[in-house]
């Protein structure tokens, strides 16, 4: 049957509840300490929607998090720059960004990233919307961010920058050091794929490995009904047989075609 490796697609991923793609993505955990350290404060920052743009006039809300526990007037800035993710208070709670603002008398700031965790700039995931998704915005919102804070608190007017990231951040942070040296003084980068090239295969292993997790059988099985699925998308009869499975398929195509864009645009579904 044609569409029993969908079906069994399905399975696979609402099986294990999806907790292996909630993993995929997220910082590495970390014990927040009991009664040793200041709560970090929930804040937000405008930012344009469109940096590049100075037509469109679009902004929304950046979430952050701040603590000035350990400051000293002068000292430096400390910036973990978030990832796919949500952020949480954890990361400026405890730890090496921690220790090391504490060390130095640092200000801690942690951003969280356009389109994780609150974080949206627009209103749905369209594909026209997620243009805005890029490493050039995301890097001009940490640069303005830098900016703003300096503007608006005299005590950091004149502190030296650290931008601080891990794995996808810790590229961020050394784009953010390279294009914008006079907001970033330092970049620490912890395992940052700075390699950057169009056939990404090794990150297909570690989604593979992933999957693993919740089945044996996953990695197999998804691959087929990817591939059934592109098939299946070349025609009308595939698609209306793609939408009586899924019922929700709006959504669901929607997402495929971010990554399959050449069949859904001969299809007219974009």
């Amino acid at each position: 049957m044609a569409t029993l490796p969908i079906l069994f697609l399905i399975l696979c991923v609402f099986a294990s509840e999806a907790k292996i793609f909630r993993n995929l993505h997220a910082p590495p955990p970390i014990d927040v300490p009991v009664g040793r350290a200041t709560v970090p404060v929930w804040a937000n920052i405008t930012q344009r929607v469109d940096h590049f743009n100075p037509v469109d006039k679009r902004t929304w809300k950046m979430r952050y998090l701040y603590n000035d526990e350990c400051f000293v007037s002068g000292g430096p800035i400390f910036i973990y720059l978030g990832g796919e993710w949500t952020i949480t208070t954890g990361r400026l709670m405890t730890g090496p960004i921690y220790d090391m603002a504490c060390e130095n008398g640092g200000y801690m700031f942690y951003t969280e990233h356009r389109y994780y965790g609150e974080s949206q700039p627009t209103s749905d995931w369209s594909s026209e919307n997620l243009k805005y998704l890029s490493a050039d915005q995301a890097l001009a919102d940490i640069a303005y961010f830098i900016k703003y804070q300096k503007e608006n608190i005299p005590a950091l007017q004149n502190s030296s920058v650290v931008a601080i990231g891990g794995s996808y951040s810790a590229t961020l942070a050394t784009w953010v050091r390279i294009k914008y040296p006079h907001f970033v003084d330092i970049a620490y980068a912890s395992s940052a794929p700075l390699n950057a090239k169009e056939d990404f295969f090794e990150y297909y292993e570690v989604v593979n490995d992933n999957l693993a997790l919740a089945s044996s059988t996953c990695p197999t099985v998804i691959r087929s009904a990817i591939s059934e699925i592109e098939t299946m998308l070349e025609s009308q009869e595939g698609i209306a047989t793609i939408s009586a499975l899924f019922g929700y398929v709006a959504a669901l195509l929607h997402v495929f075609c971010v990554f399959t864009s050449r069949l859904c645009i001969s299809n007219g579904l974009i």
